[in-house]
C-alpha cells in the first residue's frame, strides 16, 4: 500500500468513527468548554447560576449545609435561602486560604437551622 492509499484509509476510518459515535458537540457548548468558561464573570448568569443549581437539587425551603475547606479546617453553615447561601459561597470562595466550597447532598435535620 502506498502513502496516498494509506492516507485515504485513515481518513475513511476517521470519518466512520466520527459518524458512528454521533454528532460532534457544537462549538462553544458546555461539553467542549472548561467549566470556568461556561459562566462569564460579571454577568447576571454568574449571580443566578448557584441559586438555580440549588433549586434543582433541593426542595424550596429545605435546609442546606454549606461547607468551606481551608487551612483552619472545615467551616459550615445552614441555609434555607438559596440566594443567601450563594452569596456566602461566593464570599468564602474569595478567601485565599479556602480550598473548596460545596454543599452537602444529604438531607439536613431542620433542627440544625435554629
Amino acid at each position: 500500500m502506498n502513502e496516498t492509499e494509506n492516507e485515504t484509509k485513515i481518513e475513511t476510518e476517521t470519518t466512520r468513527t466520527e459518524t458512528e459515535s454521533g454528532p460532534k458537540p457544537e462549538t462553544g457548548s458546555p461539553t467542549t468548554q472548561p467549566c470556568a468558561n461556561i459562566v462569564s464573570e460579571g454577568t447576571e448568569t454568574e449571580t443566578t447560576a448557584i441559586p438555580h443549581a440549588l433549586s434543582l437539587l433541593f426542595p424550596s425551603g429545605s435546609v442546606v449545609e454549606l461547607r468551606a475547606l481551608g487551612d483552619g479546617g472545615v467551616k459550615s453553615g445552614y441555609f434555607t435561602d438559596f440566594e443567601m447561601l450563594a452569596d456566602r459561597a461566593r464570599t468564602l470562595d474569595a478567601f485565599s486560604d479556602v480550598t473548596g466550597v460545596y454543599v452537602t447532598l444529604n438531607a439536613v435535620d431542620p433542627a440544625l437551622y435554629t
